[in-house]
């Protein structure tokens, strides 16, 4: 399929998946953007049409991972 940045975002709060959790847990429900969230400072969304695919693309906090 063709997808394309649907929105853009700076400090982007993460929502760990069940899998997420399951493998690396235990996380909040939900955690905040900042210096201490996994998604790192920045994220792209990418949507096929005007529908969200949850794919992001986005930076980290631990790049030694």
């Amino acid at each position: 399929g063709v997808a394309k940045v649907g929105r853009m975002a700076e400090w982007p709060d993460w929502i760990p998946t069940p899998e997420i959790q399951a493998r690396l847990g235990p996380y909040p429900p939900r955690i905040p953007g900042g210096p201490a969230n996994p998604l790192g400072a920045r994220a792209l969304y990418l949507y096929e049409g005007n529908k969200d695919t949850l794919y992001r693309i986005h930076g980290t906090n631990q790049p030694e991972y």
